[in-house]
């Protein structure tokens, strides 16, 4: 989860699936979903949409040094 936050361009909007691809399907869905609600919960994430068409924008909020 936290390389791809480092990784997260934050003038793009990104998918679950973007998410799951990032980590060549070596993920479940409900795992990706889970990280996204996280990182969503903890406010370095914007959830933007519902259903299919949900998109997350990072914020400018940084994850703490000992994020692992």
């Amino acid at each position: 989860m936290v390389h791809f936050f480092s990784e997260m361009n934050s003038e793009n909007a990104y998918s679950c699936e973007d998410y799951m691809e990032f980590f060549m399907g070596e993920i479940k869905e409900r795992t990706a979903r889970t990280d996204l609600q996280k990182l969503t919960e903890g406010g370095w994430v914007k959830k933007i949409g519902d259903g299919s068409q949900t998109k997350y924008l990072k914020t400018s909020k940084k994850l703490p040094d000992i994020a692992g």
